[in-house]
């Protein structure tokens, strides 16, 4: 009888390693296949994240290129603006001119016309050089 035991006891023994051994097989087998699963869905992360960069890049590149020539649209729009209004930049650039030319003229005209106020004083007092006689 207590060789039947130790047999029992020694079977028993045998299948419970027999199980252990197979749980163990069972789950180094599914943690493979949860490493696997986990790496194909790393490579498809990266894949859509550089995916999703070049998306940006060229979106950005392209925001860029739109900002620029609404930028040149406004700078002719308000060129245009200044044209209809007879503000033309150069025009005002030529008005500038012609009004520093006329306000040194006036200068030298008041110059002229003191002198000549000096001249005719002169005359008429017989005083100083006479340039003039009425």
């Amino acid at each position: 009888m207590i060789a039947g035991c130790g047999f029992a006891y020694a079977q028993v023994k045998i299948g419970l390693d027999k199980t252990k051994d197979s749980l163990i097989v069972t789950l180094k087998d599914s943690l493979t296949l949860e490493q696997d699963k986990n790496k194909q869905l790393n490579d498809d992360r990266n894949k859509l994240i550089a995916s999703h960069q070049i998306q940006i890049t060229q979106i950005a590149k392209e925001l860029a290129e739109f900002k620029g020539r609404f930028e040149e649209q406004v700078k002719k729009s308000e060129e245009y603006k200044q044209m209809l209004l007879d503000r033309d930049p150069r025009q005002q650039e030529v008005l500038a001119e012609i009004k520093g030319f006329l306000q040194e003229l006036n200068v030298k005209a008041l110059t002229v016309q003191t002198r000549n106020q000096g001249i005719d004083n002169a005359t008429s007092n017989d005083t100083g050089h006479i340039l003039r006689k009425k």
